[in-house]
């Protein structure tokens, strides 16, 4: 088995960032290594802004998920839901520890409630699980190999569908991580088996504020054409990442600088309304395809 979930000349490289736009960012993010288990894993969590201590439910849940992954001896015992629900429990503890602390009329509906995104890597496949709502992009390795007329890739594809309905004309989450005794939490947990001889993988993990298919603009024309709206921040994300393989040092600390550098420019043209974080993973394939290329995509859209 390989380790890291390495390919025969690459590790796959894991980073994430942050970029707060409230007076307490509630976002948390992670990136998880365990080379003996042969594990890589992004972690994002976003807390519910409404919730009291929403900050503390993301940072503890992500802690918590991180800290499992990191011990594991082996990925037969990664099992998803039950890392979800011992996060939940991790939670819950720390919460009856302090209910001295807490406020005595707390509605406990609308407190320490997060999203939770999770990205693991193992030898064969990457598991994708959530719940709630952000964004969980699966690119192929060229998605930067298209001409400046393909505005956005064909080869990436976002697989978060939202736990959300629609309620007196808002998105309201009806699945959320959270203490409620009476919330019964459902993760979504999804399967890829990864693409090993030809372009590779790349997973990109968000919170709403930077993405979520719930709070998409959908509408119609003059004509009645039903049209959805390509978001900015996503297609400036790609062009980011595209610049990312152009350059020489393919580590995880310049793969982290490439992410805090594409928060900040999507901040500075107004894009950003909330909290925005992300993880991102390129496997070994990934970086095998994007070194073939010499630093120069055979496209020129997304640099």
């Amino acid at each position: 088995m390989e380790s890291l979930g390495m390919s025969e000349t690459e590790q796959t490289l894991a980073a994430g960032a942050t970029i707060g736009n409230k007076p307490v960012n509630q976002d948390a993010i992670a990136v998880a290594r365990n080379e003996g288990a042969g594990l890589v894993a992004i972690l994002v969590a976003d807390g519910v802004g409404s919730h009291f201590g929403a900050e503390v439910a993301s940072a503890m849940v992500v802690a918590k998920f991180r800290e499992a992954l990191e011990r594991a001896v082996s990925p037969c015992e990664i099992d998803i839901p039950s890392l979800f629900f011992d996060a939940r429990t991790h939670l819950e503890r720390h919460v009856k520890e302090h209910a001295g602390d807490l406020p005595t009329d707390l509605d406990w509906r609308n407190a320490f409630g997060t999203t939770l995104l999770c990205g693991v890597e193992t030898d064969d496949h990457i598991i994708l699980g959530y719940v709630g709502n952000g964004g969980i992009f699966h690119l192929r390795g060229n998605f930067n190999c298209f001409p400046p007329s393909q505005l956005l890739p064909w080869t990436a594809v976002n697989y978060l569908n939202p736990h959300s309905l629609s309620q007196d004309g808002k998105n309201i989450l009806y699945d959320v991580l959270s203490v409620d005794p009476e919330h019964r939490m459902t993760p979504t947990v999804l399967s890829l088996r990864k693409s090993r001889d030809r372009f590779g993988d790349i997973v990109m993990i968000c919170s709403d504020g930077l993405y979520s298919y719930d709070q998409v603009p959908i509408g119609k024309d003059d004509q009645d054409h039903i049209w959805i709206s390509g978001e900015e921040s996503v297609a400036v994300f790609f062009q980011h990442l595209s610049r990312f393989f152009s350059g020489e040092e393919y580590t995880d600390q310049a793969l982290q600088a490439a992410l805090e550098e594409y928060l900040a420019a999507i901040k500075a043209r107004g894009l950003v309304a909330d909290d925005c974080t992300l993880g991102v993973m390129v496997t070994g394939a990934a970086l095998r395809f994007q070194r073939s290329l010499g630093g120069m995509p055979s496209g020129e859209g997304y640099r």
